[in-house]
């Protein structure tokens, strides 16, 4: 309990002397930590997924139930493979990787626009943060270091969370748009040598 409270204290502080600017900044880190956690949920699924299809024999891939509706769809398909033509089977591949290439990109451009904006949102408390240090300046002169403090606080601490919140979100976006293209290209190959096999045994 102890603990929580110095946290809240501790960004209470931070949140003060930071400015007005912060707000925004978190809401922006806020939403960048749910889609990347939300993103790295679903592609843990497809990593599990190709994990349950490399535990059977591509032969025996017609007897595989994984609990995930796109490519058991797909499964089904193929079951019927003999009335169906080779083309007909790649066809419903094709269905099955329209269904689940959307799902793979939704959510990076949102990551992106997050890591875009931090910074920028960090100019302007510094902006905000020199423009009040100057109406000191303005009002009062030199003489008053400490109200002249209060702007340069909001300057640094705005542009130092917005660099912060950025570099984080891009560290977390890049290491899911790897994680993407790994778990795309592994279903890619999977799926094509089951469309083999089953355009073998539909002749």
């Amino acid at each position: 309990m102890q603990l929580l409270n110095n946290l809240f204290n501790v960004f209470r502080t931070l949140f003060d002397e930071g400015g007005w600017v912060l707000y925004p900044i978190f809401g922006v880190s806020v939403l960048a930590l749910y889609v990347g956690f939300s993103k790295l949920v679903y592609l843990r699924k497809l990593s599990e997924l190709s994990k349950i299809i490399n535990k059977v024999e591509i032969q025996n891939i017609k007897s595989v139930r994984t609990g995930f509706a796109p490519f058991d769809t797909f499964i089904d398909t193929i079951k019927r493979s003999r009335n169906m033509s080779p083309l007909s089977i790649e066809y419903a591949f094709g269905e099955f990787l329209a269904a689940v290439v959307p799902d793979l990109e939704h959510g990076f451009s949102t990551m992106a626009t997050c890591v875009s904006a931090a910074p920028l949102l960090g100019l302007l408390g510094t902006i905000s943060g020199m423009n009040r240090m100057f109406s000191v300046i303005t009002d009062v002169g030199i003489g008053n270091p400490g109200l002249m403090a209060g702007g340069i606080s909001i300057a640094l601490e705005s542009a130092l969370t917005g660099l912060a919140v950025a570099v984080l979100s891009m560290f977390f976006h890049n290491y899911l748009f790897n994680k993407k293209n790994y778990c795309l290209t592994k279903l890619i190959k999977t799926g094509e040598q089951i469309v083999k096999i089953a355009a073998i045994n539909s002749i």
